[in-house]
């Protein structure tokens, strides 16, 4: 088949365009006639599948277009097996930045069965349930829910109302059917809910619920059974974040992760698509923590917030400060700071103070004043015997 380009018309085209409908890179009808939007679905196609997006449907890109020949095209009801290879690591990558190449590679496999087998087959569907799960599991790093016990998490132990709700009986049931999978599924009554329609013993074995293999396909059947494919295909993610949440808590980040997603997985947007409340609230499949009127935390809520606490209490007084060092001193060694040690006093320093200035050092270390000394006091001279030399006193005998 010759390669189609922009500006060409025909049936080859057409059918290229019927092709692309099916799979969710082109809306409206096919014309025949290979304008801007056939070309830019065809770069989004491209992008998909890891070709390099020109927008030219050559050999490379209808090889990767499985279903699609010359004479003719996969009906709609067998779009998944186009759509196999929406998701690939890169695009994976971009939709959560913070999740890294290595973990990307780790989770896809799992990922892509989990989406082909619930029939997440379109770039739109794709688009809300990565943007989803990107906001419920922190970018795909809380796959099962961290334990403290919070309060919140005490109550999901018997004999609570919450515990009643989530099916815990016995002791112990909080913490071994707590939340796990990138969706959280909480409670023994829905582990066995969700094991039964998976085909597995999640009851028995509760840590397998956090695996890779099968949180992707909790996550998948809920989305199925919820019916969020179909509000996926009208572009109503606020409806579903309703349903998902019980609200529309965290819907601005939910939003970022959604338009992220659908720029690169190039989904286009609808003219007037509704996004309202949805009144009856779709299909009943509980997950744990969602009754109604019930706003379900996601994995990033639920853990235990004692440890920023604790650290915040053994922080110094003077980082508390904003860095600079604390002037403060235990009151010990205040009381020490201001007693200074006792000096005796030398009889030299005493008679150098007499006129009323220290006395400064000679240099042979006695004690001299610039200033006249004072005279010293008189005394009453002793009376001298008659007869006795000056300078000799009599002696008593």
């Amino acid at each position: 088949m010759q390669t189609l380009r922009r500006g060409m018309t025909g049936p080859d085209v057409k059918r290229w365009q019927t092709f692309l409908i099916a799979g969710g890179f082109l809306s409206g009808d096919a014309d025949g006639d290979f304008g801007r939007e056939t070309e830019a679905a065809t770069a989004r196609f491209q992008t998909a599948h890891g070709l390099s997006p020109d927008g030219v449907a050559g050999s490379d890109t209808l090889g990767a277009a499985t279903g699609f020949n010359g004479g003719g095209t996969t009906p709609p009801s067998a779009a998944p097996a186009a759509s196999q290879a929406l998701v690939t690591s890169a695009v994976l990558t971009r939709v959560m930045p913070n999740l890294g190449s290595t973990k990307a590679t780790a989770f896809l496999p799992f990922l892509v069965n989990a989406m082909k087998e619930f029939d997440i087959d379109t770039p739109a569907r794709a688009a809300a349930f990565l943007a989803q799960l990107a906001h419920e599991s922190g970018e795909l790093r809380f796959m099962e829910e961290i334990w403290g016990p919070s309060p919140a998490q005490l109550r999901y132990e018997p004999v609570t109302s919450l515990a009643q709700n989530l099916g815990n009986t016995q002791p112990g049931d909080g913490k071994r059917f707590k939340g796990r999978g990138p969706i959280q599924v909480t409670g023994r009554a829905n582990y066995q809910v969700f094991g039964d329609a998976l085909g597995l013993n999640l009851v028995g074995n509760p840590p397998l619920a956090a695996t890779n293999e099968v949180g992707f396909r909790t996550a998948g059947l809920y989305w199925k059974k919820r019916g969020l494919n179909e509000l996926a295909d009208e572009q109503r993610f606020e409806s579903i974040t309703r349903r998902i949440n019980g609200g529309v808590n965290g819907l601005a980040d939910r939003l970022r992760y959604y338009e992220r997603a659908k720029a690169v997985l190039g989904v286009p947007a609808l003219r007037g698509a509704p996004d309202t409340l949805d009144d009856h609230g779709g299909p009943v499949f509980s997950r744990g923590l969602d009754q109604p009127g019930q706003i379900t935390p996601t994995g990033a809520e639920r853990a235990p917030q004692t440890a920023g606490k604790r650290g915040a209490a053994r922080e110094p007084a003077s980082k508390k400060a904003g860095g600079r060092k604390s002037s403060a001193k235990p009151a010990a060694s205040r009381s020490r700071a201001r007693k200074k040690p006792r000096v005796r006093k030398s009889a030299a320093s005493t008679r150098g103070k007499r006129g009323g200035r220290p006395a400064a050092k000679t240099s042979r270390g006695r004690r001299s004043t610039s200033r006249k000394r004072s005279a010293p006091s008189r005394k009453k001279p002793r009376k001298r015997a008659r007869g006795t030399p000056r300078g000799r006193t009599r002696t008593k005998r």
